[in-house]
């Protein structure tokens, strides 16, 4: 039986077991684990795959120089760097914050000259400046459109730090009402298809057979993020009178009243602002100028689109037809609405 010197205790080598997110770490304290607890090494070589030779290898190094030999040593082979040094990385993390020489965007040939400046050297390959980027935690990004007059991050700060929390009793409310915050949103889609990437075999490209007609629907989404509690609701086009027509319907399904007070976030689309008839029950709380990212009824969208995604429909009413169904099946997983909308910074209730 192999013997083990105490570095760590028996419950310690368990836990680097259970607990390394490194495989190859959690491995060899497994092996260390078994022997520390009475296993022979032919024993722990049966229970883990390794041959009996690795395994006395393994507790020989343990025992010899302490949990820092377990795990894949070969990251410390090879010499010291040459070209990405820390020296050069630290200048790098800096020069990016601002703009290349050029005024356009950083690539990885751009990069590589920084690099041969602050070497001295001709040239650096741009491979090595893709490889510099990633090291200082860097990847290709698509960036996401912003109006120009979108709200300010301090403006978006505050709103998701106080515009959505109950100020007192509101007017009309019972003392005991119960005050809960949804959010409303609208989404179009039409006999034009939706396409998205899809995995299909190599050299096979998939192919969506479509027809493009500029038909719509609107679809408009209530839902708690909270909860997960929504409803839904289809109609030809979208505008002010159908709106009010909506959310008075939306206010009597929800059971908006006195007893139970509804904060409705929305944006400032023209047929969400007043004049608006606003049912009983129901507060409206706008949402930051161009901040679509604060909506959570936005993220739904995906899930709403997916039994028409690469599909052909003929006419509005096969479209409205499959939408009606996964509006309703929709309804019923709050599991997923919730998962989905339920923004860590949105009031829990």
């Amino acid at each position: 039986m192999a013997q083990v010197v105490g570095h760590l205790g028996v419950a310690e080598l368990q836990a680097g077991w259970r607990e390394s997110r490194d495989a190859t770490l959690a491995r060899h304290y497994q092996v260390i684990w078994l022997l520390a607890v009475g296993r022979s090494c032919a024993e722990v070589a049966g229970l883990t795959g390794f041959v009996r030779r690795w395994v006395e290898e393994l507790v020989a190094r343990y025992n010899r120089f302490g949990p820092s030999s377990l795990g894949d040593r070969r990251r410390g082979n090879g010499a010291a760097p040459r070209v990405l040094t820390p020296e050069v990385l630290a200048l790098l993390s800096e020069r990016v914050k601002t703009p290349p020489d050029d005024g356009g965007v950083w690539t990885a040939k751009k990069v590589a000259r920084v690099m041969a400046r602050a070497l001295g050297v001709a040239e650096v390959p741009p491979q090595r400046g893709w490889e510099a980027l990633r090291a200082i935690g860097w990847t290709i990004q698509q960036p996401r459109p912003r109006h120009a007059q979108a709200a300010t991050p301090e403006v978006q700060a505050e709103f998701k730090k106080n515009s959505t929390r109950s100020r007192g009793r509101k007017p009309g409310a019972t003392p005991d009402a119960v005050i809960e915050v949804f959010a409303t949103d609208e989404h179009r889609i039409g006999l034009k298809p939706v396409l998205r990437r899809v995995w299909a075999p190599c050299g096979q490209r998939p192919v969506a057979v479509g027809h493009h007609r500029f038909e719509w629907l609107y679809a408009t989404a209530f839902v708690s993020p909270a909860t997960g509690e929504s409803y839904w609701y289809l109609a030809p086009g979208i505008d002010k009178a159908l709106f009010t027509d909506t959310l008075a319907l939306f206010a009597r399904e929800a059971g908006a009243g006195p007893g139970r007070i509804i904060l409705l976030v929305l944006d400032n689309a023209g047929w969400h602002t007043a004049p608006l008839t606003i049912p009983e029950g129901i507060r409206l709380v706008y949402l930051p100028p161009y901040t679509p990212e604060l909506q959570p009824a936005e993220t739904l969208w995906t899930h709403l689109d997916q039994p028409i995604v690469k599909r052909h429909f003929e006419t509005l009413a096969d479209l409205d037809a499959a939408i009606a169904r996964q509006c309703i099946a929709l309804t019923a997983n709050r599991d997923l609405i919730r998962g989905q909308a339920g923004f860590h910074w949105w009031p829990n209730r």
